[in-house]
């Protein structure tokens, strides 16, 4: 182990001092310093368990290595003081997936969620009343493209930048509800991911992230074997993002989605509800192909076109 402490003027007549603030005086022997060994030979030089200084010498131990990785970024993670506290219910329903247009889709949600015990038939076929709707569409045509030397990589640390707020872990293994680390499969490889990841943190979650500063991401890559995906999922190919907002009302929900379908360039847009849940959730999905879908879904199936405000 090395001695994280400084010494100086090594005579014996004089003290000694590390950084702990441990005095020692009248050293004629080794001094024992938080279970390491400094020793005081007859030429008055100071030997720090294998290394050696001469006298005055003033000694530092070596920076670490170890853990550094070559390109490895740094980042802070968001401050989460006043973290959204999730009921159970509301975090099953976010790590379900989105797109269950399909029937079986559908079908497979709702046997989930029943099995579960987190609702009931009758909870998932009664819709709430609506109380508003609107059609909104993008008015963005600004892209900022990603690092295509992205789509080679095999590994990046979980704390790597993506973009300025949002690193790798923060997209996948440390969201808010759903954790899975990137993994290539058959639908994409590691860099093809993290390069879609990338378009996702550049054209969505930055902007709205200056817009909305309590928003957080609660899903974002999801594995391809897990079983709440649907067949047409985009996030096992990281081009989809679930997101709340911290300290906000149901309604303020349906105010958000209209303002984020207007300024954000997407593929789709989807305010999201659950009768069984406390909020609603906002999916927002970016590809080469952006078809700037926007669409209202509740209980895991498409409400309806645009944006409805459900009771």
């Amino acid at each position: 182990m090395t001695l994280q402490a400084k010494f100086i003027n090594n005579k014996a007549s004089e003290s000694i001092n590390d950084t702990a603030k441990n005095k020692y005086t009248s050293v004629t022997g080794d001094v024992s310093v938080a279970g390491n060994n400094v020793y005081l030979d007859s030429d008055n030089e100071i030997h720090w368990n294998s290394g050696k200084a001469t006298k005055g010498e003033l000694v530092d131990a070596e920076r670490s290595t170890i853990g550094l990785l070559s390109g490895r970024k740094d980042i802070s993670d968001n401050d989460k003081n006043d973290p959204l506290v999730l009921s159970l219910a509301d975090s099953r329903s976010i790590s379900l997936e989105e797109e269950t247009q399909s029937s079986d889709d559908y079908e497979k949600q709702k046997s989930l969620i029943i099995s579960e015990g987190f609702a009931n038939a009758a909870d998932l076929t009664t819709p709430p009343a609506a109380v508003d709707n609107k059609t909104v569409e993008s008015e963005q045509s600004n892209f900022v493209e990603p690092d295509v030397k992205l789509k080679t990589v095999t590994q990046l640390p979980g704390n790597y930048n993506l973009s300025p707020n949002f690193t790798v872990e923060m997209l996948s293994s440390k969201a808010g509800v759903t954790r899975d680390p990137i993994r290539s499969h058959a639908g994409a490889t590691y860099g093809e991911i993290a390069y879609n990841l990338q378009a996702v943190a550049l054209n969505i979650l930055e902007p709205v992230k200056k817009l909305f500063p309590n928003m957080f991401v609660t899903s974002a890559f999801r594995d391809p074997g897990n079983a709440s995906n649907a067949k047409t999922s985009q996030h096992p190919l990281g081009q989809g993002v679930d997101m709340q907002f911290k300290g906000i009302t149901k309604k303020e929900y349906y105010d958000i989605a209209t303002k984020l379908a207007k300024v954000l360039k997407y593929d789709q847009l989807i305010l999201e509800y659950c009768n069984y849940t406390n909020n609603p959730w906002i999916h927002v999905s970016y590809s080469v192909k952006n078809r700037s879908q926007v669409l209202t879904f509740c209980n895991h199936k498409t409400h309806s076109q645009g944006l409805t405000q459900l009771a």
